[in-house]
């Protein structure tokens, strides 16, 4: 039983890479990533039927898409402005009359990659629309995880 067990042991230390075990599990990669939301303003298009949402229901909308993107463990928030290369979403939004009572929010979602030079190159651009502001922030949130998902498999 002795031998058995020797040989055992002897047949995993030699099968482990050396100092494998003494390797520190590397943290991650994260991506950075700002969000600016604004509202389309009084230069919006003159046919635009659109109306702009309340200051309260923009702050709103930044504060749950920042929820949303600071629930994926990939992802940093940085501030929109930061000088480093990150992932940057800019948000439009505003809100259209739906059959005389409700409202539906409609943004324009745009994600760039911005560079220390002051570069944006465009990702990707959608335009969304919801019932509220949270399943707007949901779907901003789905938008920027699929990217994370391209950057990060090499898909284009």
């Amino acid at each position: 039983m002795k031998i058995t067990s020797l040989f055992v042991a002897v047949l995993a230390w030699t099968l482990i890479p050396a100092g494998y075990a003494q390797q520190a599990p590397t943290k991650p990669k994260r991506i950075r990533v700002s969000v600016a939301v604004e509202s389309e303003g009084p230069q919006g298009e003159w046919a635009q039927s659109a109306q702009d949402l309340t200051k309260k229901q923009l702050q709103k909308l930044e504060e749950l898409i920042r929820a949303e993107l600071s629930k994926q463990k990939n992802l940093s928030l940085v501030d929109w402005n930061d000088p480093k290369s990150h992932l940057h979403v800019a948000v439009v939004a505003a809100q259209v009359e739906h059959q005389g009572a409700s409202h539906w929010v409609i943004v324009s979602s745009v994600l760039t990659m911005a560079d220390e030079k002051g570069s944006d190159l465009l990702v990707t651009h959608d335009v969304i629309a919801g019932a509220d502001l949270l399943s707007v922030a949901h779907t901003v949130g789905f938008q920027v995880a699929n990217v994370v998902l391209r950057l990060l498999t090499g898909m284009k």
